[in-house]
């Protein structure tokens, strides 16, 4: 997972949650604390996202996940395949 999306999972939420942090620190108490809230929800959705939700795709194996990871994998077999025929060749 963290080969394909997980980075650009991790990247963005990273980005989300540091951009919000020096909010916190605003002079008026409403709105840091609603920062500070909006940092915690970042980050528990980026664990969720990294942690919860590949386990998930594993165990129920839903049939759009599936089929692109097998295709996935045929297509690299083959391009493996075709690498090792140049190589044998030359």
């Amino acid at each position: 997972m963290f080969e394909t999306t997980g980075k650009t999972v991790l990247f963005t939420g990273v980005s989300l949650t540091a951009s919000i942090i020096f909010w916190v620190f605003f002079p008026m108490k409403f709105q840091a604390d609603m920062a500070l809230l909006l940092v915690l929800l970042l980050a528990f959705h980026l664990a969720g996202a990294l942690i919860f939700i590949p386990p998930m795709v594993a165990l129920f194996r839903p049939r759009f996940a599936i089929r692109y990871a097998e295709e996935r994998a045929r297509v690299l077999a083959e391009q493996a395949a075709s690498e090792a025929a140049l190589a044998a060749g030359r």
